[in-house]
C-alpha cells in the first residue's frame, strides 16, 4: 500500500473538532452540526475527522472519555485555539464588511485609567464634545500571551479594531506594529506597618505567601523568571503562593482584610505590576475603604527592579489617522509617573570626613 497523503485539516474539520470540544460527546456534536450547519454527518464521519487531525498532529487531542464526556489533551487545547481561528477567518472573509466611523481600542480592564482620559481629551477637542473613539475591555484572562494574541492581536489583523493596548505581538510581527507606551515594575502590597520602602525578592519568596496572577500572564512569568535566574533559595511553590487569579480586586480584598486583622504579623501579600496596583493605592479615586491597612512597595533584587513594558499595537504601517490618538496616549502616560512605579533604593550613609589640621 502506498504512503498515506499528509492532509491538513480543512475548515469543516475545524468546525467539527470545535463542536466536539464544546459539547463533549460525538452524539451531541452530531446533533448541533445538523442544527447549525444542516450537515447530516455520521458518528463514524466525526471519528474519521478526529483521527485525521490526530494523525496530522502526530498527537492525540482527546483523552479517553470520563463519565461519557470527552476531554481535550494539552495538545488538543492548543489545536482548539487554532481551529477557532480558522473558522473565524472563513466567516470574516465571507461576511460583509461594516464601516465603522470611529476607531476602536481594545485594552485590559486596568488600562481604563488612561483610556478614560483619552476619551475625555478627544471629546474636549470636538466642537460638540462627541465621542471620537470606541473603547472595549478584554476579559481578564486575556492578560496571558495566548489570550491576548487570540482576543486582541489576531482580531486586529482582521480589522475588528484599530488599536490594542497590552503585550506586543510575537506572531504577527510583519502585519502589526508594536511600540512601548509605558513601562511597569512589579510591586508588593504589604501591611501598612511594613518597615522598608522596598521588598527584596529573597524576602518575598522566603518569608511571605503571595497572591499572584496565573502562570500564563506576563507579570507572573516575569516573576518566575527572576526567581529562576537569580538562583535564590526558594521553598516549594505551594509554600510561597496563596492563590493564582486574574481577579486583582479579589486578591487585594483578601490581603487587605488580612493586613487589617493581623497587622505586621500578616504574611499574605499581593504581587502585581505597578499599573494594576495604581487604582488601589491610597489617594487614588478607587483606593477604597480599608486601603489604609496596606501599602505598596516596589520589588527588587540587588537594586534592580523586575520591569515589564506595555505596548500600543496597530496595523503595520500605522495609519496616519491614528497618530493623534497615539500621541495623546503617550502624553497621558507621561503625566502618570506612578504607572511605572518608582524603585526607591536605600541611600548609602554619608561619609564623614575629619577636618585636616592646618
Amino acid at each position: 500500500m502506498g504512503r498515506v497523503r499528509d492532509r491538513a485539516p480543512t475548515q469543516w474539520d475545524c468546525v467539527v473538532f470545535a463542536t466536539v470540544a464544546t459539547y463533549k460527546t460525538k452524539k451531541k456534536a452530531r446533533e448541533h452540526l445538523f442544527k447549525d450547519y444542516q450537515e447530516d454527518i455520521t458518528i463514524k464521519g466525526i471519528e474519521n475527522i478526529l483521527k485525521k487531525i490526530d494523525t496530522w498532529l502526530g498527537e492525540t487531542t482527546f483523552k479517553e472519555p470520563q463519565k461519557g464526556n470527552l476531554e481535550l489533551t494539552v495538545r488538543g487545547k492548543r489545536f482548539l485555539r487554532f481551529a477557532k481561528r480558522i473558522v473565524t477567518s472563513f466567516q470574516e472573509e465571507r461576511a460583509p464588511s461594516t464601516e465603522r466611523t470611529l476607531p476602536k481600542i481594545v485594552c485590559l480592564p486596568h488600562h481604563v485609567y488612561i483610556t478614560s482620559q483619552l476619551e475625555c481629551d478627544l471629546r474636549a477637542r470636538h466642537p460638540n464634545h462627541e465621542d471620537q473613539i470606541i473603547v472595549a475591555e478584554l476579559r481578564l484572562d486575556a492578560r496571558g500571551d495566548d489570550g491576548f494574541e487570540d482576543e486582541a492581536l489576531f482580531p486586529l489583523t482582521l480589522g475588528h479594531h484599530e488599536i490594542a493596548i497590552g503585550g506586543r505581538t510575537t506572531i504577527y510581527q510583519e502585519e502589526l506594529q508594536s511600540d512601548v507606551l509605558y513601562g511597569t515594575q512589579l510591586e508588593v502590597m504589604v501591611p501598612a506597618a511594613y518597615q522598608a520602602d522596598q521588598m527584596s525578592l529573597t524576602e518575598l519568596v522566603n518569608e511571605y505567601r503571595a497572591m499572584v496572577p496565573p502562570a500564563g500572564s506576563r507579570s507572573r512569568r516575569l516573576l518566575e523568571t527572576w526567581i529562576t535566574t537569580t538562583r535564590i533559595s526558594t521553598p516549594p511553590k505551594e509554600a510561597r503562593i496563596v492563590a493564582e487569579t486574574y481577579e486583582s480586586a479579589m486578591s487585594i480584598q483578601r490581603a487587605s482584610d488580612d493586613h487589617q486583622r493581623f497587622g505586621i504579623k500578616s504574611k499574605r501579600v499581593v504581587v502585581a505590576p505597578s499599573d494594576v496596583a495604581l487604582p488601589y493605592k491610597a489617594g487614588s479615586r478607587f483606593g477604597g475603604k480599608g486601603v489604609e491597612s496596606s501599602r505598596w512597595v516596589p520589588l527588587h533584587h540587588e537594586g534592580r527592579a523586575p520591569k515589564l513594558d506595555v505596548y500600543i499595537t496597530t496595523t503595520n504601517p500605522r495609519p496616519k489617522r491614528l497618530d493623534p490618538i497615539v500621541q495623546i496616549l503617550r502624553e497621558i502616560c507621561e503625566k502618570q509617573p506612578h504607572l511605572s512605579g518608582t524603585l526607591r533604593l536605600p541611600q548609602p550613609p554619608a561619609v564623614r570626613t575629619r577636618p585636616t589640621k592646618q
